[in-house]
């Protein structure tokens, strides 16, 4: 993965939009950070934000393989109870319908949306 230099880190730190005003941060404190970054696995995630809960799923089946404490926020089920279900039981037929079919896309060589 490469990643900015200070100089391009420093840039990108002080672009701003027509509603957000510039910030000045220092552009090898945040090449630094975007290194650190870098270095997590992304396979050993520390927490999830506050507004959403994470489900990991197994692709053949989508049989639920990890969830996060928090998932009685988004369905009425412990995260104990959810593993080895399938996604349908947590999330209903429709949405896991909708993840299939962008799965299926994807393996097609298509992209994901977005």
């Amino acid at each position: 993965m490469n990643l900015p230099s200070a100089e391009t880190a420093a840039e990108i730190s002080t672009q701003t939009s027509d509603q957000t005003p510039a910030k000045t941060v220092d552009g090898h404190a945040l090449a630094e950070a975007l290194q650190n970054c870098a270095r997590e696995p992304i396979r050993q995630i520390g927490s999830i934000q506050a507004a959403g809960v994470l489900i990991a799923v197994v692709e053949d089946g989508l049989t639920v393989c990890s969830v996060s404490a928090n998932l009685p926020r988004l369905v009425p089920c412990s995260p104990a109870a959810a593993i080895g279900q399938p996604l349908a039981s947590l999330l209903g037929d429709a949405a896991t319908a909708h993840l299939r079919a962008l799965i299926g896309k994807r393996t097609q060589g298509g992209e994901w949306p977005g």
